[in-house]
């Protein structure tokens, strides 16, 4: 199970990141998933899967994207672009993404330093 968190953290944060360019896409042709090689069925499991997460408050919303081929394959927003106005999301929605990069990347090095204990000569002589 600790290996589909990680999954789909790391899917989740992809999709945010489509979310972000969405404005770009609105550009773009629309196709039916079939048309290029996906399955509606298997994309509405990730929009369940969101859905979910709003609902259990892990998420206050999100927007789903995908393209495939030139083509927007996929669009579906969920839950609140602003839950303190009750606003809902929706696929242009504008939301800040929070990059988690520094406070994991702190943490990481915090771990390596207490497990090896480097001195200040390493590297040196």
């Amino acid at each position: 199970m600790q290996h589909f968190k990680i999954g789909f953290a790391g899917l989740l944060s992809t999709l945010l990141l489509a979310a972000a360019i969405q404005a770009n896409a609105a550009d773009l042709p629309r196709a039916k998933p079939e048309q290029v090689g996906m399955s509606s069925q298997q994309l509405q499991l990730l929009t369940n899967k969101l859905k979910a997460d709003v609902a259990s408050k892990k998420l206050p919303g999100a927007v789903l994207l995908i393209g495939r081929h030139g083509k927007v394959a996929y669009a579906q927003s969920v839950g609140k672009l602003d839950p303190a106005l009750d606003t809902q999301m929706t696929e242009d929605g504008l939301f800040r993404i929070y990059s988690m990069r520094k406070p994991i990347t702190s943490v990481a090095a915090k771990m390596v330093v207490g497990v090896e204990k480097p001195d200040g000569n390493a590297g040196g002589a």
